[in-house]
């Protein structure tokens, strides 16, 4: 509009409209239905990415559960939505887009849209099978049973207990579920792109962010004791029919990756990492037996789900598709095990759960409550 010409005039397209706009009271009440349809319909059929969602969708969303977006918006129109999808490839079981909204005064808005599919595990099979070896078929993973139950599990994380449980999270705007009636499902949250960030996973964690971690889960821990986890919710949750067709040739790569380094300890770990019950035991079932009570568990917690702002505070846990009531030692031991190097491991893993253990009992005891089991149990 600035640098198009009316014919060989000096004037621009944009001066043309301006002065019809400021002038022409019968051009204003055209132009406007004109432009009120024309934007409709771009809103109504653009998606965000390759998303089943479209912009009206979004904005629509931000406008009704977002304040921040709905005073920012206010006096402004939306004009343009890009969506890249920032998971490449490493957003296990979805899509995570980047939005930037632009308004007809060119400021922008961010928000983050996470959309479940079964296209990113396909993604992890194809990577594997790189080297020529067999191909592997994410179809095998039935996505109607798992891709659906753990992308439902998060959503009603979130619109249930998410904000009292006391794990740091994003704001989340809307999880909306998988709908059996053909509903597809998604995760709009606020965007931390530029503001946190994950950590390094080959550095490992330090001391004092491990110790940041374990307080966290404390007060996770604290809540599933103080407020019963619902008797009709099924947070008890291990599927290894569908997570089961991905360990074998998980191991085989990492078997080539060097024979002399690994294809000992795969072959001492495989029939233990193929054993179902063995498995399910050990997820969900071994402190039953201790007699020690469930607790909420992330169930995914390592490096690349937990975010940490500029200044290396802990700002969010992300990604709770595999939360479940599990064991109070769960996330920290797997935090422990694959984010931290064996040297600080060994020198801080009594002291991490030293730590977890009293902080639990004092924040019970603000309530009026003790804890029933020892540091030993």
């Amino acid at each position: 509009m600035d640098t198009k010409h009316v014919g060989e005039s000096p004037f621009t397209w944009q001066f043309l409209l301006d002065a019809l706009q400021a002038n022409d009271n019968e051009y204003k009440r055209f132009s406007a239905n004109k432009v009120a349809v024309q934007v409709s319909v771009v809103m109504d059929t653009k998606r965000v990415g390759e998303s089943p969602f479209t912009w009206k969708f979004l904005l629509d969303a931000l406008q009704a559960n977002d304040s921040e977006y709905e005073r920012f918006s206010a006096n402004r129109v939306a004009s343009q939505i890009d969506a890249v999808d920032i998971s490449a490839g490493e957003g296990f079981l979805s899509k995570i887009y980047r939005t930037t909204i632009t308004f007809d005064d060119s400021t922008t808005y961010e928000a983050v849209l996470k959309v479940p599919g079964i296209e990113s595990i396909q993604q992890v099979f194809d990577n594997i099978a790189s080297d020529g070896r067999e191909k592997h078929d994410a179809s095998t993973i039935d996505s109607n049973t798992f891709v659906v139950d753990v992308h439902n599990r998060e959503c009603d994380f979130y619109n249930n207990i998410g904000s009292k449980c006391g794990a740091p999270l994003l704001d989340i705007f809307l999880a909306q579920r998988i709908g059996s009636n053909g509903q597809p499902g998604c995760i709009l949250m606020e965007s931390a792109v530029g503001k946190a960030s994950t950590g390094s996973f080959l550095e490992g964690l330090t001391e004092k962010i491990i110790f940041d971690i374990a307080e966290k889960v404390a007060h996770m821990a604290a809540y599933s004791l103080l407020n019963p986890l619902p008797a009709d919710y099924p947070f008890e949750f291990y599927d290894h029919g569908n997570v089961g067709p991905m360990i074998p040739p998980m191991l085989q790569k990492l078997r080539d990756l060097n024979e002399e380094w690994f294809g000992p300890g795969v072959d001492r770990l495989h029939k233990y990492l193929v054993d179902e019950p063995f498995l399910k035991y050990i997820v969900v079932g071994h402190y039953k037996d201790a007699g020690l009570p469930g607790v909420l568990v992330h169930g995914d917690l390592w490096s690349n789900n937990i975010l940490w702002d500029e200044q290396k505070n802990l700002k969010a846990f992300i990604d709770w598709q595999l939360m479940h009531e599990g064991s109070m030692t769960f996330d920290l031991s797997r935090i422990l095990v694959v984010c931290t190097d064996a040297e600080l491991r060994r020198a801080c893993t009594e002291k991490v759960f030293r730590f977890f253990y009293d902080t639990l009992g004092k924040l019970l005891e603000q309530h009026g409550k003790k804890l029933e089991f020892t540091f030993e149990t």
